[in-house]
């Protein structure tokens, strides 16, 4: 028996179980897929917006600049990367430039740091912004993270500190009797007092579960991207948006936390919420974008292109409530961008207004759990040879393009989240993020995780079940076929 039940282990459902471990309450955390923040989490612009965007007195409007302040302290806490950055804003002409002066207004009203700049300040900070440009607004807040990573950190935080998570565990009912939710996966059934619905993309699927009064329907939009190998600093130096449109943000340039640049993304509705197919169109869409407001960008450095889908509702604002005609079922719905940004202040929410009435009693020996952050490459020579010395592992070099080795990667397999696919691994350590893409270390790396998980090398996933790499063994041990 449960006090809460979180179904989803994206980023709003990671900060939920964060904020939740440190109280004597018994806690679980369902995912559906192999590997958490695997949904619209893992496919996004990984930016920390200042807040200027949204409608004033919206809920977007109040936890992305809640949460964009929380930010700072939580990563610091947690040792997680976290940069601000800062963003521009661009408009190229009149119309535009009528448009940016009232996002400014805006972000007064939203009480955001913002700044009206003219064409020669804003291209002696960004020497490439086109020459047609007329006026930028500088929001020095904007921040850029890894959104896997900080999920990682929470949840291995919150395990930590006595939560438990199962992954691979979709839901696939719920009832409730009396005053229990019986949560059934395909793999078990669970009891619980409260449920919280954190399931992104599904979480209008997941509230149907219990009610047949869903005030709000799912509209899916995908956003494509492509990926620019590190090594282009002097490209840009902070988060480049144009004037925004009634579709969205628009096509960014998007400096990320490892070096790398993302351009995009996309705004294309879909029916399918799994439908991350990228097209010849949709890239064609970025680079027209791009050139409009940029010169000299590095296409030459593109070493990946990928697509995310964003969880939209016909309420147009964060969904964040309790059922009225089923308490204790809290929906946290329609969290699209700045969802990322706003998520420490939308799992605070859930917490303060919500959970707070049940008074809930305080852990006695909560302790925060640091990430180790040991990646190799970063540390000093004398570090280096030290933990060399305490495990050759650490200098046996698996991912040439990022300077991952074999001991890191095991790190990340017997971690509290214990890694067990391929995806996993390169979004917890990051070998196959670099520009072979994974073309020299992914056979290794499949071997190593099939060395540790004890299982055949047929057994290893891409990412979610059915993503098998290898299917068959054409050879059989002593070189026989």
């Amino acid at each position: 028996m449960y006090d809460v039940i979180i179904i989803g282990s994206g980023i709003t459902g990671a900060f939920i179980a964060h904020f939740l471990a440190k109280y004597d309450i018994k806690v679980l955390v369902l995912e559906k897929d192999v590997e958490v923040s695997d949904g619209v989490t893992k496919a996004n612009s990984a930016i920390i917006h200042s807040g200027y965007d949204p409608k004033p007195n919206s809920l977007k409007a109040k936890l992305n600049v809640l949460g964009n302040k929380m930010y700072g302290d939580i990563t610091k806490e947690l040792n997680v990367n976290f940069k601000r950055i800062g963003s521009y804003t661009l408009a190229f002409d009149k119309e535009e430039e009528v448009q940016l002066k009232k996002l400014y207004q805006q972000g007064n009203k939203n009480k955001v740091e913002t700044y009206l700049l003219g064409k020669k300040e804003l291209r002696a900070k960004e020497p490439n912004i086109k020459e047609t440009v007329r006026l930028g607004l500088y929001a020095p807040t904007t921040g850029i993270i890894a959104p896997w990573e900080i999920v990682y950190a929470l949840l291995e935080n919150a395990i930590y500190n006595g939560v438990e998570l199962k992954t691979n565990h979709e839901v696939i009912d719920i009832k409730k009797e009396k005053n229990i939710f019986c949560v059934k996966t395909k793999e078990n059934t669970y009891y619980t007092r409260y449920v919280i619905n954190a399931s992104g993309l599904f979480a209008h699927k997941i509230t149907q579960m219990v009610t047949n009064d869903v005030d709000y329907e799912m509209r899916y939009t995908r956003g494509q991207y492509y990926v620019i190998d590190r090594g282009y600093d002097d490209y840009v130096n902070s988060v480049i948006y144009p004037t925004p449109t009634n579709k969205g943000k628009g096509v960014l340039i998007v400096p990320t936390i490892h070096g790398n640049i993302l351009l995009g993304p996309t705004s294309e509705i879909v029916d399918n919420p799994n439908d991350t197919e990228v097209t010849k169109d949709g890239l064609h869409y970025i680079k027209e974008h791009i050139d409009y407001m940029m010169n000299h960008t590095p296409y030459k450095g593109i070493i990946r292109s990928f697509s995310g889908i964003r969880p939209k509702t016909s309420r147009e604002d964060f969904i964040i409530e309790e059922l009225k005609d089923v308490k204790h079922f809290i929906q946290v719905a329609g969290i699209e961008s700045p969802g990322l940004a706003s998520a420490p202040a939308i799992a605070k929410m859930v917490e303060d207004s919500l959970l707070k009435k049940e008074q809930l009693p305080m852990k006695s020996d909560y302790r925060v759990y640091k990430q180790k952050n040991l990646k190799i490459s970063e540390k000093p020579i004398d570090e280096i040879n030290r933990l060399i010395k305490q495990n050759p592992k650490y200098g046996k070099i698996i991912c040439r393009c990022e300077s991952i080795t074999e001991g890191e990667i095991i790190d990340a397999i017997k971690g509290p989240l214990g890694i067990k696919t391929v995806d996993g691994i390169k979004r917890k350590v990051r070998p196959g993020s670099g520009r072979c893409q994974g073309g020299f270390c992914q056979p290794l790396i499949i071997e190593i995780l099939a060395r540790e998980l004890k299982v055949r090398k047929t057994d290893i996933l891409l990412n979610n079940v059915g993503s098998n790499i290898l299917i068959v063994e054409t050879k059989q041990s002593g070189g026989e076929k």
